[in-house]
């Protein structure tokens, strides 16, 4: 018996004809969980095969996968009919099997196998993980991020906007389908009990996801950003030319600012690309999850995850501190003993290049000195002011048609920027920045209207992330700000 999700395809009608089988059609699946529940439940115990042409496959695969793990799920799009080989039974008004027993619709017992017949054949769909199809879909429609929480369907981030990925709304033992298929029993737990949990998953061949898997008030939910399989270089990225500056340094802090989502991971394994090719160079990664994971070129690069082969952040510093490193990439600088020995590695001679969520260079100052409490930022400030050898700011803004560019704010060093930050004059970072703009410095201002002028976004994007939006206000169109938020 085949279960036909809808309609069957016309060339599958003689096939079904000529095999003795019988096609059951059944409404749009998806629509109502509870009954879909009941059909999959049927086809395990009767050993039926559902055909589908959903586009919605990743969610019902799920679906299928909590009610009955034994259920055959196929897609009419990965199934050739020419190559269609049908179980050893046929279904008339009950189910024969080769073994002359008659099977009714509601026998819960499964009819035996034929002794001497053949598996049915898989189809390689039915190998790769549920949430695979949506994460793949998510890339076929230019998403970078997707969302998936109880009583939504799966939505996407495609140019910045979130956009629906399909119209099944996903139930909660769905949504526990989908995130615990993916994920190790040891850290399943974890989640379970500590309510958060950051990991990567990988389609092999395509891409990397970040993860994270939390709790909110409609039950389990996950976002997934897209890692991209291949690490983009500086020209693809078109990048600054000055960023190549802090890549050839011997030791100091680089810190990498922006926002969630505005491409610091990427910026990041850019630059390492760079030392590695270029560089002989020993690098040690530490994140949460492991991001991109870079090829051997000239350097030797360690790449540790918290959680799996370390306990912490700080734990992998003190660690890494006898490991003879050259160079150090933190993936957050998250808390105040992290950013404590991040400043001692940087003051031991070593390279270290750590991510924060600030959106210019005085900010970041200011971030990591205010981390720490007021007895100690004294001592905050001569270390910052002896090791910061740069900032990099980044935004991520919409690009003319579509897509996205980023825009940086970059400070470098300069022989006035010790004392600045010592004295706590951080308001003078941006006059160093200012006059540096001969050494490769630049203002997130200056770089926004670079890109209006060469027309890379428009004069409302610009508006929209300035400082100074004086700036930018004359050359904006009538009605451009209607409607802001």
């Amino acid at each position: 018996m085949i279960i036909v999700d809808m309609n069957l395809s016309p060339e599958w009608a003689p096939l079904l004809s000529k095999h003795g089988l019988e096609s059951v059609h059944w409404r749009h699946l998806g629509l109502a969980p509870a009954e879909d529940r009941e059909i999959f439940n049927h086809a395990g115990r009767t050993r039926a095969i559902i055909l589908t042409q959903d586009l919605d496959f990743g969610v019902i695969l799920a679906q299928t996968n909590a009610a009955s793990p034994s259920v055959v799920l196929l897609r009419m799009a990965d199934v050739d009919p020419v190559k269609f080989r049908p179980p050893r039974y046929r279904r008339t008004s009950h189910l024969r099997t080769r073994t002359g027993r008659r099977c009714h619709l509601d026998d819960r017992r499964p009819p035996p196998p034929h002794p001497h017949s053949s598996p049915l054949p898989r189809n390689p769909i039915l190998t790769m993980a549920a949430i695979d199809t949506l994460l793949r879909t998510m890339l076929e429609k230019g998403g970078s991020d997707l969302h998936l929480t109880v009583g939504l369907p799966p939505k996407t981030r495609a140019s910045g906007a979130l956009i629906p990925l399909a119209d099944t709304v996903i139930d909660a033992p769905t949504m526990e389908s989908l995130l615990k298929e993916i994920c190790p029993a040891k850290r399943w737990a974890d989640f379970l009990d500590r309510k958060d949990l950051d990991l990567a998953h990988e389609i092999p061949g395509l891409a990397r996801f970040r993860g994270n898997y939390l709790y909110n008030h409609w039950g389990q939910a996950a976002i997934f950003r897209q890692i991209p399989a291949k690490i983009l270089s500086f020209d693809a990225l078109k990048l600054p030319e000055s960023l190549k500056k802090l890549c050839h340094l011997d030791q100091g802090l680089v810190v990498v600012t922006g926002p969630t989502g505005s491409g610091k991971s990427t910026t990041l394994a850019a630059m390492i690309d760079y030392i590695n090719t270029h560089l002989a160079r020993h690098i040690i990664t530490i994140e949460d999850p492991i991001e991109f994971v870079h090829p051997v070129k000239k350097c030797v690069i360690v790449h540790r995850e918290v959680g799996e082969h370390t306990a912490s952040f700080a734990n992998a510093l003190k660690g890494a501190m006898r490991h003879d490193p050259d160079i150090i990439l933190l993936g957050e600088m998250r808390e105040m003993e992290t950013i404590k020995l991040a400043l001692g590695c940087a003051s031991m001679g070593m390279l270290v290049f750590g991510t924060l969520h600030t959106n210019n260079a005085p900010k970041t100052v200011d971030r990591i000195i205010n981390t720490f409490p007021a007895e100690e930022q004294n001592q905050v400030r001569i270390m910052l002011g002896s090791c910061l050898a740069g900032v990099v700011a980044q935004l991520l803004c919409k690009r003319i048609p579509k897509g996205r560019c980023a825009v940086h704010e970059i400070l470098l060093q300069h022989e006035a920027l010790p004392n600045t930050i010592r004295s706590g004059q951080i308001a003078n970072i941006k006059s160093i920045i200012e006059s540096g703009g001969a050494d490769g410095m630049i203002t997130m201002d200056n770089s926004l209207m670079n890109r209006v002028k060469d027309g890379t976004i428009e004069p409302k994007e610009a508006y929209m992330k300035a400082a100074n939006k004086g700036t930018f206000a004359p050359l904006l169109q009538p009605g451009d700000l209607e409607g802001r938020h």
